[in-house]
């Protein structure tokens, strides 16, 4: 989940750094918010399948770890109950 978050707090930070920056050169809000999310738009549809694709599987196997490392947390640390 960290990585999750630290990917996520990146990619804030540096959209809003180029949204400021848009903004401090004369960029009304839309026009920086539109300049921030261009590279989207001008995807063909490949690109845009490959990316959402690096997307899933990067939440899917965020998901899979964080599961994983809460059943060994829940699992005894090898003691038997038999004995």
């Amino acid at each position: 989940m960290k990585i999750a978050g630290i990917t996520i707090l990146m990619m804030s930070l540096v959209m809003g750094l180029s949204i400021l920056l848009d903004m401090l050169m004369g960029f009304d809000m839309k026009t920086a918010f539109t300049n921030a999310i261009n590279p989207f738009r001008v995807m063909h549809i490949i690109e845009i399948f490959l990316s959402s694709l690096f997307v899933i599987l990067f939440i899917t196997e965020t998901i899979y770890s964080f599961i994983k490392k809460r059943k060994s947390r829940q699992q005894p640390s090898g003691m038997n109950e038999d004995e």
